[in-house]
């Protein structure tokens, strides 16, 4: 049927129309005008309008620039591929399945309008019939029955998996009376509350706090996964796999692994890929669509070819496999082409190719800004720089067509509103993005600027309409998404203690943790850890008492010697470290002091060129990153020489922050010095500056021993007739034959890297210019926090969001996955890294990789080899001189190439979580998907604690994101290159958290600040107060409760850490009632500094300490008036008595003497 499609624009007073025939060709629309026509077609549509695109790049591209035209993503689905190819014992990521079912249950449910966009990836998988989402969905309603362990058996054979903490999407947890579950579909996870079979409440939670959000009357749950255990298809399964395995000739070996996991209900390796088996018949994305529907086919000749290249590396992949999987064939998993061109060649209403020919195509006449894009990048600095563009925008004015600027960033809007308004064009910001310019009324003249983002604008003058971006301007960089990350806490948590992990106590120092026990003393059972201390020493630690025991935490590798429980070596390490403290202390502040008293440059403000500066930034700066900008600029503002440290990983915005304090410098006619410690930092800051300064006219030069004596010596010659602006270099910058005309700034990457003389020659420049320096390893906030007052420090610690997370896969050792690997990053232009962490065999692991991937160029680096030699390797590999660098985890740090996307790791199972953490961290940085392959000899073989680590590490893509073991690594190696070696010694001797707090210590002693801590109580009350094994099992759990609650410093913070635990795991059980009472009554006694709480029979007695800031004077007053309740026993004992009969209200009546006792708090003193 045809049909004409009339549009109303809203912002012009005149209709459009397009009128579609059947399969009409469109060609023409340039930029994101297709994004735009199609927002126009289903705006008008009382259908769901379906696009199909060739790859899932194209996919994401078109929706975001159909989440501007729309305003929202409410009424767009999108389809998502697996992301990866069958054969190679692979499963997608939990994300990508929980896109596909929640895309696939949407086509089914929805009446209403919709977009949907579809690649060819994600069509050419065959489906499981619509009947699981029939058959295998359940919808709970609050106050109705549900048969609890019915639901967990469906939800198992749904796919769902058993977790301790339901943070991901198809996991759940069941919990006494509380079971949580994610169901896919949802953004948060739900919590459901029994009373026996009855759902007592339902309501959603976020899965970071774990704590309840607003409840909800019901909600529907769908399978987690496109294959449902039930016990016909499970029999099918295993009949096929049977069939298939005799066909092929399959061993024993190879079957039973598969079928075992079939017969325990378990999901074998790449269990996707055996999908067809499991259903008497799959479907197609055809069958799930809405036969009333408008269908939009887009570059159908590339999706054939996308198509076919896809099965063409599928049949390759089956042939070379040596996984089970092989026994599938591609046509089986697999659509064939016809299947997928027939019904859109029959169904689609329009066909969008912009190499179509045919007459009958309607061709739009749309334009892009490449041209004017090309002007703005080779004008002139200064005011004139915009001028192309101001010109072209008053032209466009006096045509009469409409302008929308569009700002992909908070500060890029800024910066654009001050430069056009500066240009004295009639300028209207707009806060609603598309639908509100499409809102306003015609005007005069006026050019509209809105935020969003958008790939392309374009100039369409038949719709009287130009569009144009920020990128389009000041000019197309990779766009990266940040993201704020809460403050890191205080690494406190034990949900990373093991049995035999070291522990240090405060008052007895370090042991090993070997299990939380019960014991039972006056006949009431309570939870204690067991410490064991040299010679098999056993300490009994009271849950209440945690907050003095830490995880024993140094640099990776380093092995504590335990101490001897009464021995009195403790006492000693601690007063050794805190008198090397307080002169550390001593000494930094001494500095501070002697900085503060010279006098250097105060920089002027930047002006015009210092925000065209700031508008080329890629990026939309971090709130840790602006913070940093904001700190030097106050820096560079003052006549005091700056010496600020910044601190954060790589990719986090260190040398942004650089780049502005050397712009500034410049604007002031001064110099500036770049220092690093090898070649390949000084080439890799020498790019970055040139790209940053390609805009504006800087002279920027680099010193290594790369450049020749003659060219060195060109360069001392023209830096002492200040006609160089930029100079960076390694240690040869620190030569005494270099002389600056005017040095103003000079920025110093990695100082912990050079040696003691360099050290002291950097030290020289610290009274010539300002001195700005960076380092690659965190510093923590607890140590930023102790060194405040005494070290100018910015820390960076907000992590990038890529828009593409890191993908990781953790295999057994498959050659084919290997070859696949290397060849897909090849494939498009990238760059691998291969990592083998042993020397020995390294050659041999070359010679077997170049007979795999003959196609690869593959070099070795490792840390046996002269240094230069391997500096030379490095930068050929910067330099894309060879794309496979086969290295041991000498690549941990140092390099940033955003071509390296992909990443290998050889026996992932024998490294530490921070050095994956930190190997991984050399890919992803740009805005392509990246890929590390962890590596290992077989499930089975590795240890478990092995296994741990690497879930761990393919759970978390996000930089930053659940690495408290590897993040706190490496700020203890931070604070070591911050400190010097010898801090890293005392931090070895009492492990990092007490370190931190000995230097607080010791910074508030140097500035005469006082600070004295309240003891703390031993508390001996009778009571049985633990959490119970069967109220929380996970022992990781319950250890990091008591170990909040040993922590918390008022009642307040105690109520709701008691209303938490009632939200997660249910009501309170009488113990855990009991347990809350126990720290409040320590809370109450630490405020009063009682060093001891006794119940005996029929009376309390309290011990406070000599120092204890309670009121003597107003409590004998007030004892005085119950002499048979109130005696002293000794200077600072006291015993309350107990009527006979009231023993049981005693630990009541105690919390009512210490809340009502007066406290005279003393300067410095702490009760926490």
């Amino acid at each position: 049927m045809l049909v004409a499609w009339t549009f109303k624009l809203k912002y012009a007073d005149r209709e459009t129309k397009m009128s579609p025939t059947l399969q009409k060709p469109l060609a023409g629309l340039s930029g994101s005008a297709l994004a735009y026509q199609v927002a126009k077609l289903f705006g008008q549509s009382a259908e769901p309008l379906l696009l199909f695109v060739s790859d899932p790049k194209t996919s994401a591209a078109l929706e975001e620039d159909l989440k501007f035209f729309l305003g929202s993503s409410e009424n767009l689905l999108v389809f998502p591929a697996q992301g990866l190819l069958p054969y190679y014992g692979l499963s997608p990521s939990h994300e990508a399945l929980a896109g596909r079912l929640t895309f696939l249950h949407s086509l089914l449910q929805r009446r209403d309008p919709y977009l949907a966009l579809i690649s060819m990836p994600a069509l050419q998988r065959r489906l499981p019939p619509k009947e699981i989402f029939r058959d295998h969905s359940d919808y709970i309603v609050v106050h109705e029955e549900l048969l609890r362990e019915d639901f967990v058996g469906r939800l198992l054979a749904a796919g769902y998996r058993n977790a301790p903490l339901v943070e991901d999407p198809g996991t759940f947890s069941k919990r006494g009376g509380i079971l949580d579950l994610f169901t896919p579909q949802l953004t948060r996870p739900l919590r459901l509350e029994f009373f026996g079979d009855r759902i007592e409440s339902l309501r959603y939670f976020d899965p970071e706090s774990q704590r309840s959000a607003e409840p909800t009357e019901d909600a529907v749950i769908i399978p987690a996964r496109e294959i449902v255990y039930t016990e016909a298809s499970l029999a099918l399964a295993a009949k096929r796999f049977r069939e298939h395995a005799d066909e092929a000739g399959l061993p024993k070996s190879e079957r039973e692994p598969f079928l075992d996991a079939l017969k325990h209900r378990l999901a074998p390796p790449a269990l996707e890929t055996y999908l067809p088996w499991f259903y008497e018949q799959t479907a197609t994305i055809f069958d799930y669509l809405p036969k009333a529907s408008r269908r939009l086919w887009i570059e159908p000749e590339l999706c054939r070819e996308h198509f076919s290249e896809l099965r063409r590396e599928a049949e390759a992949a089956q042939q070379a496999s040596h996984t089970t999987e092989r026994i599938v064939a591609p046509s089986e998993l697999m659509l064939e082409w016809e299947e997928v061109n027939a019904p859109l060649q029959a169904q689609s209403d329009w066909i969008y190719s912009e190499l179509a020919a045919s007459p009958d195509t309607e061709r739009f006449a749309v334009q892009t800004h490449e041209e004017l894009s090309v002007l703005l990048k080779h004008a002139h600095l200064g005011e004139a720089m915009l001028k192309p563009l101001t010109d072209r925008l008053r032209e466009w004015l006096k045509r009469g067509l409409r302008l929308l600027m569009i700002a992909g960033t908070p500060s890029q809007r800024l910066r654009l509103h001050d430069l056009l308004e500066r240009a004295e064009l009639r300028l209207r910001e707009l806060e609603g993005g598309f639908a509100a310019f499409r809102q306003e009324a015609p005007q005069a003249p006026t050019v509209f600027l809105t935020e969003g983002h958008l790939s392309k604008g374009f100039l369409w003058e038949e719709e009287k309409l130009v569009l144009m971006t920020d990128q389009e301007i000041f000019g197309e960089k990779p766009r990266r998404q940040r993201a704020e990350s809460p403050p890191a806490e205080p690494f406190a948590s034990f949900e990373e203690l093991s049995e035999g992990d070291y522990i240090v106590h405060e008052q007895h120092g370090l042991g090993i943790y070997r299990r939380l026990q019960s014991l039972a003393l006056d006949g009431h059972a309570n939870d204690f850890l067991l410490l064991e201390y040299l010679d098999g020493d056993k300490l009994y630690l009271p849950v209440y008492r945690l907050n003095l025991v830490s995880r024993y935490s140094a640099r990776e590798g380093q092995v504590p010697r335990l101490d001897k429980l009464g021995s009195g070596n403790w006492e000693k390490n601690k007063a050794k470290v805190r008198k090397a403290l307080r002169a550390m202390a001593g000494e930094l502040l001494k500095l501070y002091a002697e900085r503060a008293a010279l006098r250097g440059h105060a920089f002027s403000p930047g002006g015009v060129l210092y925000e065209e500066f700031e508008a080329t930034f890629a990026f939309e700066e971090t709130p840790d990153q602006l913070r940093a900008i904001k700190e030097v600029n106050s820096d560079m503002d003052a006549e005091r020489p700056m010496d600020r440290l910044i601190c954060g990983d790589v990719g986090f915005g260190k040398t942004e922050v650089a780049l502005r304090a050397a712009f500034r410098a410049l604007l002031d006619n001064k110099q500036v010095a770049v220092l690093v410690p090898t070649t390949v930092l000084a080439l890799q800051h020498e790019r970055n500056f040139r790209s940053r300064f390609q805009n504006f006219p800087a002279t920027i030069e680099m010193l290594s021993r790369f450049v020749k004596a003659k060219s060195h010596q060109e360069i001392h010659e023209r830096i002492r007739q200040g006609k160089i602006d930029i100079v960076i270099g390694t240690h040869s910058l620190l030569g005494k034959e270099v002389h600056f005309k005017d040095l103003g700034l000079v920025i110093v990457d990695e100082e912990h890297r050079f040696g003691v003389a360099q050290k002291e020659k950097i030290k020289k420049f610290k009274k010539m210019a300002d001195v700005l320096t960076l380092t690659a390893t965190p510093i923590p906030r607890t140590l930023n926090m102790s060194l405040s007052g005494i070290r100018d420090l910015s820390v960076i610690a907000t992590p990038p969001v890529d828009r593409l997370a890191i993908q990781t896969f953790v295999a057994p050792y498959n050659e084919e996955l290997i070859r696949e690997a290397v060849l897909r990053e090849l494939g498009r232009g990238g760059q691998i890294y291969f990592i083998h962490n042993r020397v020995q065999n390294i050659r041999e692991v070359k010679q077997r990789l170049a007979e795999l991937v003959p196609e690869a160029k593959i070099e070795i680096g490792h840390g046996q080899m002269d240094e230069s030699e391997l500096e030379d390797v490095m930068i050929r590999f910067v330099n894309r001189e060879f794309n496979v660098f086969l290295s041991t985890t000498i690549v941990e740090s140092g390099l940033d190439i955003p071509s390296a996307n992909t990443m290998i790791v050889n026996r992932a199972d024998t490294f530490g979580l921070a050095q994956l953490y930190q190997l991984r961290g050399r890919i992803g940085r740009s805005n392509l998907r990246a890929y590390a392959y962890l590596l290992i000899p077989g499930q089975e073989s590795i240890t478990s604690s092995a296994r741990a680590r690497l879930s761990v590490l393919q759970r978390y893509t996000d930089l930053g994101s659940g690495f408290k073991i590897a993040a706190h690594d490496l700020e203890i190696r931070g604070a070591g290159n911050l400190l010097g070696p010898e801090q890293s010694g005392h931090i070895a001797a009492v492990g990092y958290d007490l370190y931190t707090r000995l230097l607080e210590e010791a910074v508030m002693e140097v500035k005469g600040e006082e600070r004295r801590e309240a003891p703390e109580p031993e508390l001996q009350l009778k009571l049985a107060a633990s959490i119970s094994e069967e109220y929380i099992p996970e022992t990781t759990m319950r250890l990091t409760l008591y170990k909040r609650l040993a922590g918390v410093a008022d009642e307040a913070e105690l109520d709701a850490l008691g209303e938490e635990i009632e939200d997660r795991f249910g009501k309170l059980p009488e113990t855990v009632k009991n347990l809350l009472t126990v720290m409040r009554v320590k809370v109450l006694a630490k405020r009063a500094w009682v060093q001891l709480l006794r119940l005996e029979t029929r009376r309390a007695v309290f011990l406070f300490s000599p120092d204890s800031p309670v009121n003597v004077e107003a409590l004998t007053q007030s004892i005085a008036k119950e002499p048979e309740r109130f005696r002293w026993l000794a200077p600072h004992e006291l015993a309350m008595n107990f009527k006979a009969g009231k023993e049981d209200a005693a630990v009541e009546a105690v919390q009512r003497f210490l809340m009502g006792l007066r406290i005279a708090p003393a300067p410095g003193i702490e009760a926490s």
